[in-house]
């Protein structure tokens, strides 16, 4: 199975890879991508979201370990031996065990609103047992009323502020299906997360971890996360929560670009070193 994926952007430029959350798609990081001119950006659908259902039939498919062997693939597919990986809520779960797993393939990495996992096997069953839940609500509403149940969350309340916008966006999560979200959330949801809190220290790539200054419990849960990785740095955009890619598009992009020019500028640096050293 191959991921359904867009690019956008400079194909000689430094490239980027963006994961999108729970019921999103590549598409949802439009906004933030067709200003990074500079970049190469590839954007998938993550398996059981978008163009991404393909023939994916067993649980397996849809495991942190399947998802992660899937992004290399694309990665050597598109001929990309390194990129800088971006990744927001569950998609940024999925950025932190693969880029754990797959050190060498990456320049930096970037999470927003994601958490390294659910310590204790408890927590872990309590929320599969949520899950679960969730799922037969996704099927008993259909997926349109599931979608605005989703998004009444008061985690989700400062993305209504961009109307027109929220209608968009709102509209491309309904078009996923209910089967596939709900294989996602059984094995790719938090409560299907491996723990990666004592293999944080294990991750020596530049760390930029954001969070929306509104959403304090990831102000919390990136903080904690920040004190186990080596090269990390932690930014709290100002009135805006969860989403904060959605909600301060400007803010959100800004922030990316100055860490990520950066590793751009400290390769080029380290290679002009090594060339003097060889002449």
């Amino acid at each position: 199975m191959q991921l359904t994926y867009r690019c956008s952007g400079n194909r000689s430029g430094a490239p980027v890879i963006f994961l999108h959350g729970f019921m999103g798609c590549g598409e949802e990081w439009n906004e933030i991508v067709e200003q990074l001119t500079g970049y190469f950006c590839v954007m998938p659908d993550l398996p059981g979201h978008g163009g991404s259902m393909g023939d994916l039939i067993t649980a397996d498919d849809y495991s942190f370990e399947s998802v992660a062997r899937l992004l290399i693939e694309l990665m050597d597919d598109l001929g990309l031996k390194t990129a800088c990986l971006v990744g927001y809520s569950m998609g940024g779960r999925i950025a932190l065990y693969t880029a754990i797993e797959h050190q060498h393939r990456f320049s930096g990495l970037i999470v927003e609103s994601a958490n390294a996992g659910l310590e204790s096997g408890a927590a872990r069953r309590d929320r599969r047992a949520q899950d679960e839940k969730t799922i037969t609500q996704m099927q008993t509403e259909g997926i349109d009323k599931f979608v605005d149940t989703w998004l009444s969350n008061p985690m989700f309340a400062p993305m209504r502020n961009r109307r027109g916008a929220f209608e968009r966006l709102k509209k491309l999560r309904q078009s996923n299906s209910i089967d596939g979200l709900a294989m996602s959330l059984r094995n790719a949801g938090a409560g299907a997360q491996p723990p990666l809190w004592n293999r944080l220290h294990s991750l020596k790539l530049p760390t930029l971890i954001i969070c929306g200054e509104e959403d304090s419990k990831y102000v919390s849960i990136a903080e904690i996360m920040s004190r186990g990785i080596d090269d990390c740095s932690v930014v709290c955009i100002p009135e805006s929560g969860h989403n904060t890619h959605f909600e301060k598009p400007n803010q959100f992009r800004e922030t990316i670009l100055q860490f990520m020019n950066k590793i751009v500028s400290e390769k080029e640096t380290s290679m002009e070193i090594q060339n003097n050293v060889k002449h």
